[in-house]
């Protein structure tokens, strides 16, 4: 028989339901038995807060609301480039960079938010965002990973997630407006034409919240007549 666990129990309780379909696999040395789960998504939510997630590799995720979620990330990220690729101390880097973004994901305010909005990254990978030296860390940083918990997470708890365009985000000061590339001073943002000031990542995410405007958030348009 099948261990009813207290894992099963609390699936159960939450509505989800054991599928009839199992996969069997080899994990190391070990036989590794996968087994799945299903539930009805949730319907939509109608009320709660818009937040902009700023996603980056020293601070894993800062929100618009000045919430600081991950810290430290990259210094685990340098632990996985120190490890032999394909080594056993590779692979436990590996998972816990995996638990590392699963604990920060599962810290986000999904109760109380209605939407999510985060940058539109495809793409980032490719060499033009960031400079040669920094390639190999970036590809311990698995951004659609953790997009991709982001979304299923948001999809369990009826928050909608919404992607936008990431130009000039951190460049732009989420006050007055100004694009200036000598506002952002690493970890700060000073806006050299209204003097904001705040932290760079805070800035950059209340851009990404601003980006993206549910209808009912929009100015009504004014009818004006023909030859007005």
């Amino acid at each position: 028989l099948f261990p009813y666990t207290t894992l099963f129990r609390s699936l159960a309780s939450e509505g989800w339901e054991l599928k009839g379909s199992t996969r069997l696999g080899i994990k190391g040395d070990s036989l590794a038995l996968d087994v799945y789960f299903e539930k009805k998504s949730p319907a939509l939510k109608q009320e709660g807060r818009q937040i902009g997630l700023d996603i980056g590799y020293r601070k894993l995720i800062m929100t618009s609301e000045g919430q600081l979620i991950g810290s430290g990330f990259k210094e685990l990220a340098c632990k996985i480039q120190r490890k032999k690729q394909g080594s056993l101390g590779f692979q436990k880097a590996l998972t816990e960079r995996d638990e590392f973004v699963n604990k920060a994901v599962k810290s986000l305010p999904f109760s109380t938010t209605k939407t999510f909005v985060i940058e539109n990254l495809k793409g980032l990978k490719n060499g033009r965002r960031f400079r040669k030296e920094f390639q190999a860390k970036f590809q311990r940083w698995t951004y659609p990973g953790l997009v991709k918990r982001i979304k299923l997470a948001s999809e369990r708890f009826g928050v909608q997630v919404e992607e936008v365009n990431p130009a000039f985000t951190s460049q732009t000061c989420s006050r007055c407006g100004t694009k200036d590339k000598n506002s952002r001073k690493g970890e700060v943002f000073a806006c050299i034409s209204c003097g904001y000031e705040s932290d760079a990542d805070v800035n950059a995410g209340v851009n990404i919240s601003k980006r993206f405007r549910l209808p009912e958030h929009l100015d009504p348009v004014k009818f004006v007549p023909d030859g007005k």
